[in-house]
């Protein structure tokens, strides 16, 4: 590891306290978060596009796309959106915190459960959405 522990603890603990707060006290089974780096050229080069994947599984299991909700017009102005822009914020300031100390990692996963337990997976290949979903089990079906 490049990056300084004690940074990365503090980095990855603000990102799950954000992901948790996104929620707005509903209960979960588990949180998925996603941070994908996919590259393109334009006029202007080689780019990276940053995206973040949110989904989450409530008690029963259900999974649930955070990304979907929050953009909808009934989450506008609310506590969803705005810890979700917080968490979305938090994840690129991460990748480049982690890009500024030489590790370019293209996909990162970070898996919370309903204890608060978590795993983090970092990829250094891309990966494209629809692995991405799959390795991690998540079924959402895009409407």
């Amino acid at each position: 590891m490049k990056e300084d522990k004690a940074v990365m603890d503090q980095k990855i603990n603000q990102i799950g306290q954000a992901a948790v707060a996104c929620l707005n006290n509903r209960e979960f089974k588990r949180i998925t978060i996603g941070l994908l780096v996919q590259k393109y050229t334009n006029e202007d080069g080689d780019q990276n596009h940053e995206f973040m994947e949110l989904f989450f599984n409530d008690p029963q299991n259900q999974q649930n796309y955070m990304n979907a909700l929050v953009s909808s017009d009934e989450y506008d102005g609310t506590l969803e959106e705005e810890k979700y822009l917080e968490l979305q914020d938090l994840l690129f300031n991460f990748r480049e915190y982690c890009a500024s100390c030489g590790d370019e990692w293209q996909c990162m996963t970070l898996v919370i459960d309903h204890n608060n337990h978590f795993k983090i997976d970092f990829k250094y290949d891309p990966i494209s959405l629809a692995d991405w979903r799959t390795q991690n089990s998540i079924e959402y079906i895009e409407k």
